[in-house]
């Protein structure tokens, strides 16, 4: 009888460490086709051709959703906000503030992750 319960007490100790493990382990998204289109974005600002501007952020701003519609990734919501402020104000005239708008989503996708997923020197 003390042998069920000590097993029972050992599994029932182990069992919230696997638990644990997997809430707390790291989420690896690959950006790498959302940087690529808002590398594109940003010299299609640089060139003050704000159609392919719109375009490219249009693509980022979509592939982003699809991503973020598998998980809910905290970096694709802040990204697909900056996003939606690039596309309004191109449309509205000022691409230069569309193009701040993507280098704030591009620092965003970029930033270094520590080690269990959130960004250095944050908490």
């Amino acid at each position: 009888m003390n042998f069920k319960r000590a097993l029972a007490a050992l599994l029932l100790s182990v069992l919230p460490l696997g638990a644990a493990m997997a809430a707390g382990s790291p989420i690896n998204e690959d950006y790498t086709a959302i940087i690529k289109l808002s590398q594109q974005a940003l010299e299609s600002a640089k060139q003050g051709n704000a159609d392919a501007f719109v375009k490219a952020v249009g693509e980022a701003q979509s592939l982003a959703k699809e991503q973020n519609s598998t998980g809910n990734s905290v970096t694709l919501g802040r990204v697909g906000g900056k996003f939606r402020a690039a596309v309004g104000a191109a449309k509205a005239g000022n691409l230069t503030e569309g193009g701040q708008a993507v280098e704030a989503a591009l620092a965003e996708l970029t930033k270094k992750k520590g080690p269990i997923g959130r960004a250095e020197g944050t908490q």
